[in-house]
């Protein structure tokens, strides 16, 4: 760790909010990530889906299903008008 140098004008503490906008969202990223896993917000989304994943595979199925049936290719009836 001794090893470990940064670039003048690269550390944390040469942030400059009015010319660094890109080190603001990197700084609001870990600040948001730290929260969210704080509230656990991973947690409960993959507690939604075990919950609810029974729901979740029939509608997919369902749609598959759906979509399946009306790109499906129908049957011709050459005879509809009746003998010719």
């Amino acid at each position: 760790m001794s090893d470990l140098a940064y670039n003048a004008g690269k550390r944390y503490e040469d942030f400059s909010a009015s010319t660094d906008r890109i080190a603001e969202y990197g700084l609001l990223a870990l600040v948001g990530g730290v929260a969210a896993k704080k509230l656990g917000l991973l947690a409960l989304a993959g507690a939604f889906v075990l919950k609810f994943a029974k729901i979740i595979i029939f509608a997919v199925v369902g749609f598959g299903a759906a979509v399946m049936n009306f790109f499906r290719r129908k049957p011709r009836n050459d005879n509809a008008g009746g003998p010719a």
